[in-house]
C-alpha cells in the first residue's frame, strides 16, 4: 500500500484545511485552490508543475504523473467531499495562486488587452470568458466582487486549465483601478450592450483597450457605463434570439480584439 504521504513538507495539514480550500475565504487566506479533471490537471502539470503543490488521492492511490510532486492518501468518503465532479476524480491537485490575484490593490499589467468582469456571477461562464481571454492573448482579467471567484472549482474546471495562463484579479478597488489605467496608461474601455455601435474591424483597434462584459441578467452598470470610451455590440438576428450568452458574447468580441498573434502552433 502507498504511504499517506510523499514529499518534502514536514507537517501535514489537517483534512478541514483542504475542505476549506472550498471556499473564497480559505482560498484567500491559504493562497491555495483545488483543481481536478483530467483536463485541467494535464495543462496544469504540462505547463505549470511549479504551481502544483501536492496531489490528493483516494484508498492509497498513487499519482502517475510529475513523480516529484508531494502526494497525501486519504479515505474515498473524503476524497469525494472535495469534488464538484459527478464521479470522484482519482487525483485532485492543491494549486498555488499567483501572488498578483492576492494583492488587494491591483497588479501592473504589461500589455494593451484588458478583460474586465463586473457582476458575472455564474462561475462557469467565468470560467469560460478566463479561458477565452487565454485563447485569445489577453494579458488580465479584472473582476469585480460581485463576480464569481475565478478560483473556485467550477470556475477553475470551466477554465479547462487555462486558469493560470492569463493574470487575473479581484479586488474592491475595481473601478479605481479602470480609471487609473484609462488616465495615467492610456487604456480604452470598451463595453458590451445590445445597443451598442457594431463591433469595429481589428485594423482599427491598434490601441491599448479593456474589454467589459456584464452581469448576465442586467449587463453593464450605469457605473461603469459613465466610465465607458466607446460602446460595441454584435449584430444578431433578434427575432430569433434577445442576446448571446455573456461567454459567447466575451469569446467573439475578443477574437475581434486579438490584435496580430504568431502563427498558431
Amino acid at each position: 500500500m502507498a504511504p499517506p504521504f510523499r514529499g518534502g513538507c514536514t507537517i501535514l495539514k489537517p483534512f478541514s484545511w483542504y475542505a476549506d480550500l472550498l471556499t473564497a475565504k480559505g482560498r484567500a487566506s491559504s493562497g491555495y485552490f483545488l483543481a481536478e479533471g483530467s483536463r485541467v490537471l494535464d495543462q496544469l502539470t504540462h505547463s505549470y508543475p511549479g504551481c502544483i503543490e501536492e496531489y490528493l488521492c483516494a484508498d492509497g492511490g498513487v499519482p502517475q504523473a510529475a513523480s516529484s510532486i508531494p502526494y497525501r492518501s486519504f479515505s474515498q468518503t473524503r476524497i469525494t467531499s472535495l469534488t464538484q465532479l459527478a464521479t470522484a476524480p482519482a487525483l485532485i491537485a492543491v494549486v498555488k495562486i499567483p501572488e498578483p490575484s492576492l494583492q488587494s490593490d491591483p497588479p501592473q499589467v504589461s500589455g494593451n488587452r484588458i478583460l474586465v468582469l463586473e457582476g458575472i456571477q455564474d462561475p462557469g461562464n467565468v470560467g469560460t470568458l478566463i479561458r477565452s481571454a487565454a485563447a485569445f492573448n489577453f494579458d488580465a482579467v479584472f473582476l469585480d466582487l460581485v463576480c464569481a471567484d475565478p478560483f473556485s472549482p467550477k470556475a477553475v474546471a470551466a477554465t479547462a486549465g487555462g486558469v493560470l495562463s492569463v493574470m487575473l484579479w479581484r479586488g474592491a478597488a475595481f473601478y479605481d483601478a479602470l480609471a487609473r489605467l484609462q488616465k495615467t496608461c492610456g487604456f480604452s474601455l470598451m463595453i458590451t450592450d445590445v445597443h451598442g455601435d457594431s463591433l469595429l474591424a481589428p485594423s482599427e483597434l491598434d490601441l491599448k483597450c479593456m474589454l467589459a462584459l456584464g452581469n448576465e441578467g442586467n449587463g453593464i452598470s450605469t457605473k461603469l457605463r459613465a466610465m465607458a470610451d466607446c460602446t460595441v455590440t454584435i449584430p444578431i438576428q433578434k427575432n430569433n434570439v434577445e442576446s448571446l450568452n455573456v461567454a459567447a458574447c466575451g469569446a467573439i468580441c475578443m477574437y475581434m480584439l486579438q490584435g496580430k498573434l504568431d502563427s498558431p502552433v
